[in-house]
């Protein structure tokens, strides 16, 4: 099981974000930052990876400038991996999301779906306190 945490906007969006290691992030890296419309971190990756790929070319030879590109591949898909997830959440929060909590769950849709129940009782329960005597 693993921690999700629960973020609800305005206009009743609900988004799962587990905590910890993201594998999507790492192995996908700036394809998954923009799919997530993360934008911005995936032109980083790319503007930076590009900037040293020109650099390595004009100042090395050609198989130290190719462990140097590899070599930072490997390092932003660690960090992606491990701050991806962090990363997400700030950009939720940015983008109007509220924290609503954190769930337990197998996987994202039963996270989701466990929000969703819990979504439901909490508009029953204040249907309930507004009802006329």
């Amino acid at each position: 099981m693993n921690m999700y945490r629960m973020y609800s906007s305005p206009k009743y969006e609900t988004e799962a974000v587990k905590r910890g290691w993201s594998w999507p992030a790492f192995c996908l890296g700036g394809i998954w930052a923009f799919c997530k419309g993360m934008w911005y971190i995936s032109l980083g990756v790319v503007v930076l990876g590009f900037a040293l790929f020109m650099f390595m070319v004009y100042f090395c030879d050609g198989c130290l400038a190719n462990l140097i590109i590899n070599i930072y591949g490997f390092v932003v898909s660690i960090l992606l991996g491990i701050y991806g997830n962090e990363f997400r959440e700030s950009d939720l929060l940015e983008r109007g999301f509220n924290y609503v909590g954190e769930i337990e769950a197998l996987n994202v849709d039963s996270a989701l779906a466990e929000q969703l129940k819990r979504d439901e009782k909490r508009k029953i329960r204040l249907r309930y306190r507004h009802q006329p005597s």
